[in-house]
């Protein structure tokens, strides 16, 4: 793995393409490295079968690294009995609904992650569960019914957060 110091950003431009040149021309194996936005404030560093990432994200005054990305089927929910149980306002975990509240079988309560795609930076959190056959997708949390029934399915990645 190559690990680049945040120190780089500071450096000016000729420099930081000079670098580039030169890590584009490093031969990294299994490993494939690419740019964030095309900058160098933030890189991320794929292993092709796990995709796992270094990157650092600073959310609700911790800091977090995006520890794997999974690409997955989204789909969202709201607090109506027809899709929820009896108690359509507490979550799996026993937390009350709110923005950001997301379901998924194969992650833990409290497992932080982000959809960029979507949602940009926003950081949604694990604290409700689907339907056992549903082991592999993600169920967003939302206000209104017919918000969910627009949001529809849809295929993204999402960024699976650790707290550093």
């Amino acid at each position: 793995m190559v690990l680049i110091s945040s120190a780089m950003a500071q450096r000016d431009r000729t420099e930081q393409e000079e670098i580039l040149i030169e890590i584009e021309n490093i031969e990294l194996g299994d490993n494939l490295l690419m740019f964030h936005n095309n900058t160098l404030s933030q890189f991320h560093l794929f292993s092709p079968e796990e995709k796992t990432v270094i990157s650092t994200i600073i959310s609700d005054g911790n800091e977090y690294r995006v520890a794997k990305v999974k690409r997955t089927t989204l789909t969202a929910y709201s607090s109506t009995v027809c899709q929820t149980d009896s108690t359509p306002f507490i979550t799996a975990s026993g937390a009350w609904v709110r923005d950001g509240i997301i379901a998924a079988n194969f992650l833990p309560f409290g497992t932080k992650v982000r959809i960029p795609s979507i949602f940009g930076d926003k950081v949604f959190i694990v604290k409700d569960r689907m339907n056992r056959r549903f082991n592999s997708r993600v169920d967003i949390w939302m206000t209104f019914r017919q918000d969910a029934l627009n949001f529809g399915i849809k295929q993204a990645d999402i960024e699976i957060l650790e707290r550093i």
